[in-house]
């Protein structure tokens, strides 16, 4: 731990936890940005080490949460998302006694121009390129995903079409089962992805 301070009230601290939820299936700024500024020298991160002193993160401290951003990265681009979305590192990290996601974060008046880091770092930022017969996801996802394109085609729902999810998630509750419409939005769009390739 380098550069100790006063410790942060709670209205003055901002959690990395907050940029690393995701709404209607986005983050508001990608893993690399936020892996981007820890990483950088003058921005860094703030946490508290084993005797709770407060302060600017050490390398030691930044591996710690620069291992979860890791996980969540390969979790966000793995299968494992469609079908459990329990195993998300975010939420196992939410079970921890030391929730690195919670001890890490910025002080909101030092907080990075994550806007501009993400400007400066585009190609870092880009996703990774598709293999050249521009399938995007395995073969056995290509298949997953198409047999609920089939089987929604059947019900009448267009899965581009605005309130695809919600009827979609009302279904998935009918069997007693639960899925956020965040989650159903990102399978839609990566659906999307694959029958435009199989149509064109």
């Amino acid at each position: 731990m380098t550069d100790e301070i006063t410790e942060p009230r709670s209205n003055s601290f901002k959690m990395i936890r907050d940029y690393l939820k995701e709404e209607c299936g986005r983050r508001e700024f990608t893993i690399g940005t936020l892996a981007t500024a820890i990483e950088n020298e003058k921005i860094g991160i703030y946490t508290w080490d084993r005797f709770g002193r407060f302060g600017k993160a050490d390398e030691a401290a930044k591996e710690e949460i620069l291992n979860l951003l890791d996980d969540i990265y390969k979790f966000d681009n793995s299968i494992e998302q469609f079908y459990d979305e329990t195993l998300s590192p975010l939420k196992e990290e939410a079970g921890r006694l030391n929730d690195r996601s919670r001890y890490f974060g910025w002080l909101i008046k030092e907080l990075p121009d994550f806007k501009e880091i993400s400007e400066q770092h585009k190609a870092a930022d880009k996703p990774r390129p598709k293999p050249q017969e521009k399938a995007a996801m395995t073969k056995i996802q290509n298949t997953h995903l198409l047999i609920i394109w089939a089987l929604c085609t059947k019900l009448g729902i267009q899965c581009n079409e605005r309130g695809a999810a919600v009827r979609i998630r009302e279904l998935i509750e009918e069997t007693g089962a639960k899925c956020d419409e965040g989650t159903i939005s990102k399978v839609l769009k990566k659906l999307q992805e694959v029958v435009e390739l199989k149509t064109e």
